[in-house]
């Protein structure tokens, strides 16, 4: 069988970024609302699938808009607005697919210092790196990977503290964050923490490289009673036009062994000519 999957993603703003001064627009950083301190953003992701003996299907699968405050104080204001799903055509034919409106993000931050930082409201869940930078204008490839998506709710609603501490020469940064009951507009193809406690600690290496650890104890919404415990590891190496990713975890639950889950993924990324990437993932 020949697959052929491309994935199209068309972006107007980075939330890791800062953005560009009042009035102006570049991409990449959003466009500023003049004397507001509100900026606009968003991406789009279409994605094509054409199989052999299989009818190809067009998906615009993401229609993401981003909305942050932020002036010259200590808090700033970022939510993120998803539609899933807009739009399929298969056979010829298009429907409205399962649409649904996501609220990916939605919290404030108090910066209470250069490096430490406080957040409050909905925010991705600190675990590995994928997870946090999962916008496909941000990653390689067009499918995520199973351990980073069915192991634990990509969101959590609670409160979250960042800072970065000097250790043997080495900026460490970590997170550590808590999560309660209360899920602002939780999707519901996802099992929402009830309660759910952890951290993620990342460590410069040597050159461009970095290791990351992530652990959190939590229960879900549908399986309530049950506690479970998730370890996680990440790396990141980059060099030139090279670079390597990758992320493993194990889930253990109080319930007995035959419950856990185990899994890893492995992803390099060459550059060619500075525009073209092969990339493979495992």
């Amino acid at each position: 069988m020949l697959a052929l999957l491309l994935q199209c993603s068309f972006s107007t703003a980075s939330a890791t970024d800062d953005p560009p001064l009042v009035g102006s627009y570049e991409l990449g950083h959003g466009l500023r609302v003049p004397g507001s301190g509100f900026t606009l953003g968003g991406y789009a992701g279409i994605d094509l699938d054409g199989r052999e003996n299989a009818p190809a299907t067009l998906r615009a699968s993401n229609l993401s808009l981003f909305l942050w405050w932020e002036n010259q104080g200590k808090l700033k204001f970022f939510s993120e607005l998803d539609a899933e799903n807009v739009l399929d055509y298969e056979d010829g034919h298009f429907s409205s697919g399962e649409r649904y409106l996501a609220l990916e993000r939605l919290y404030l931050d108090y910066a209470y210092s250069p490096t430490l930082n406080i957040r409050l409201g909905k925010f991705l869940t600190p675990i590995g790196r994928w997870n946090l930078i999962h916008a496909d204008p941000l990653v390689w490839t067009s499918s995520r990977p199973l351990v980073t998506e069915n192991s634990f709710p990509t969101n959590a609603t609670g409160a979250m503290v960042t800072d970065t501490l000097p250790l043997f020469g080495k900026n460490i940064e970590f997170s550590l964050y808590g999560s309660g009951d209360t899920n602002i507009r939780p999707n519901p193809d996802e099992d929402p923490f009830t309660e759910a406690a952890g951290g993620h600690v990342i460590i410069p290496l040597y050159g461009n490289a970095q290791l990351g650890f992530s652990y959190v104890n939590f229960e879900q919404r549908s399986e309530r009673g049950e506690r479970k415990n998730l370890f996680g590891g990440d790396f990141f190496w980059s060099h030139n036009r090279y670079e390597v990713s990758s992320e493993a975890i194990y889930r253990y639950s109080d319930r007995g062994s035959t419950w856990a889950e185990r899994g890893i993924f492995i992803q390099g990324r060459c550059a060619v000519d500075g525009t073209m990437v092969r990339d493979r993932a495992l």
